[in-house]
């Protein structure tokens, strides 16, 4: 009862994306990612030669492995394989008997295959909230923003979306992340979604929001690694202080010496951050170590 191929062509939505009726602030710490069906049996439709859909993975992939690194919760639907009709109901008579209970039907796509840490939730209906305790695990993890990228997006994600917002979780629609049976289809979800329910952003815009928290977490820990190892080094919590308060100031002047710097940097080598003693020398500062740590600690 699916269509047989899907074959078209999305233009990301830099000028056309619907205008939103609210103006919510995606947070890294209040939100969470969901991965919408993203299914073998449910792509199949697009086979190789889609676009849209290709275009869809990719930019879910980037956005996976965003979260992930930002510390976003991860989430997955699944339905599962030969459902009992009985659990299945109205959904056998709109669609069919549905997806079979082997692997090559049931797994999720292997560019977005879930990790240790992720969480996969078993799919009953369209929606990601029916029969589950989706918005308790939300709530546990102190969550309250959800972002829906995956398939079909006039379908599963807008109703998903729509439920969200009915339990006061604020959803987000990621435009080229999701896809659908065709384009007129994939501009409507957006189009009830950012009218009735949440906004619809970019893959860009929600990448931009998740590297700058994980490029914060990075350097957040750089910080207070490097406190430690001039605390250790100097002797002096007076210095130290001084160091972190005027990330600027040369390290040098504040009592460093060559012997110690060069144990600071093997310190830093240690962690698999590498910095040339004489480039170090001209940039002797809290400031640029800090930074270098924090490249490292955000890949």
């Amino acid at each position: 009862m699916l269509p047989q191929t899907v074959e078209y062509t999305f233009t990301l939505p830099t000028h056309s994306a619907p205008e939103a009726r609210v103006g919510w602030h995606l947070e890294p710490t209040r939100s969470a990612l969901l991965v919408h069906d993203m299914q073998a049996y449910f792509a199949r439709i697009y086979g190789t030669g889609c676009p849209a859909f290709n275009q869809a993975i990719d930019r879910t992939a980037a956005l996976i492995a965003a979260a992930r690194s930002a510390g976003v919760p991860v989430f997955y639907t699944a339905q599962p394989g030969d459902q009992d009709p009985q659990d299945r109901g109205l959904l056998t008579d709109m669609w069919g008997t549905g997806i079979q209970d082997r692997a090559e039907q049931t797994q999720i796509l292997a560019p977005l295959a879930p990790r240790d840490g992720d969480q996969v939730l078993v799919k009953h209906r369209y929606s990601a909230f029916a029969r589950s305790d989706f918005a308790q695990r939300l709530a546990d993890a102190g969550r309250n923003q959800l972002v829906i990228v995956g398939i079909y997006a006039h379908i599963g994600v807008a109703t998903t979306a729509t439920d969200a917002f009915m339990q006061d979780i604020a959803p987000f629609v990621v435009a080229d992340a999701v896809a659908d049976f065709s384009l007129a289809d994939h501009q409507r979800a957006l189009h009830t979604v950012a009218r009735t329910s949440g906004m619809v952003l970019s893959t860009d815009e929600v990448l931009a929001r998740w590297r700058d928290a994980s490029a914060a977490t990075g350097a957040l820990e750089a910080s207070a690694e490097l406190r430690l190892d001039l605390a250790e080094l100097l002797g002096d919590v007076e210095l130290v202080e001084r160091a972190v308060t005027d990330p600027a100031s040369d390290l040098f002047e504040l009592g460093l010496d060559s012997l110690r710097a060069f144990e600071l940097l093997d310190r830093l080598a240690d962690r698999g951050v590498e910095i040339d003693y004489a480039d170090f020398v001209q940039q002797a500062t809290v400031e640029h170590l800090i930074a270098a740590s924090s490249l490292v600690t955000a890949r």
